[in-house]
């Protein structure tokens, strides 16, 4: 199914977008759903899209910073 048609129909989505931005229509999509819809690893909470960080930037960078040690 599509996007439109899995938050107008099921009982909640989880989704885990590509690591491009995600476009305005999609989050305004995911915002006005009735539908509960949780997005991974990218922070849409300021849309009002409930959203789950699995890898905060700040341990990108921990990581990062050890690897360069």
């Amino acid at each position: 199914p599509t996007l439109s048609e899995a938050v107008s129909s099921f009982d909640g989505v989880l989704l885990s977008p590509p690591a491009e931005p995600v476009p305005e229509p999609v989050v305004a999509l995911l915002a006005s759903a009735t539908t509960p819809v949780v997005v991974f690893d990218r922070d849409l909470s300021g849309h009002g899209v409930r959203s789950v960080d699995t890898c905060p930037a700040a341990f990108t960078q921990r990581v990062l910073d050890h690897l360069a040690e």
